[in-house]
């Protein structure tokens, strides 16, 4: 006879994965992992934040923990990040890119990505911590609904993102949102 709400409750946990409880079962040649829960933007289509509450970075040294237990299973090729943002803030992602340089992962990754944020460094630093594809919310080519959308990025941000991108041969996935409220025929 009456409605009970439960509380508000993150959905994910950003626990480092101990990848040595399971040395002994083969997990596939592809793993996932994340580095940070959430998304610090604010998108107005998107529930990230509200299911996975505040944006909260893992330290790196756990991350490269992590990545190191995974390079030491052989028969892991494929690395899939599932970070809402993996190169959000593009300093902490730069220094993760540095730290897999270092550690000779041969693993390839791929991920999520804003490619408005990229330059020269960024794809270099992508490239040669082997980088094979991304997977990128472009949502919509018109600035005018990029901005009712609050993605915080310009059409013309995205083609130098993606331009970036196509020359270090890294494959790139596009996400596209048709019929947001404001778009036009145009």
């Amino acid at each position: 006879g009456q409605f009970v709400f439960t509380g508000a409750e993150a959905e994910f946990s950003l626990a480092p994965i101990n990848w040595d409880n399971y040395k002994n079962k083969d997990l596939g040649a592809t793993l996932q992992t994340r580095t940070a829960l959430s998304c610090p933007f604010r998108c107005t289509f998107c529930d990230y934040p509200v299911r996975a509450g505040k944006w909260v970075p893992q330290e790196i040294s756990h991350v490269e923990n992590e990545l190191q237990q995974i390079q030491e299973r052989s028969n892991v090729t494929s690395l899939v990040f599932i970070d809402d943002t993996f190169n959000v803030p593009a300093d902490r992602f730069k220094e993760i890119l540095r730290m897999m340089i270092r550690n000779q992962f041969t693993f390839r990754w791929y991920s999520y990505l804003r490619c408005n944020i990229m330059d020269e460094e960024l794809w270099d630093l992508m490239s040669r911590s082997n980088c094979g594809g991304v997977y990128l919310g472009i949502e919509s080519g018109d600035a005018g609904v990029l901005k009712i959308m609050k993605k915080v990025a310009t059409p013309e941000q995205f083609l130098r993102g993606i331009k970036f991108l196509n020359d270090s041969a890294i494959m790139t996935f596009a996400s596209l949102i048709t019929g947001f409220p404001g778009e036009t025929q145009q």
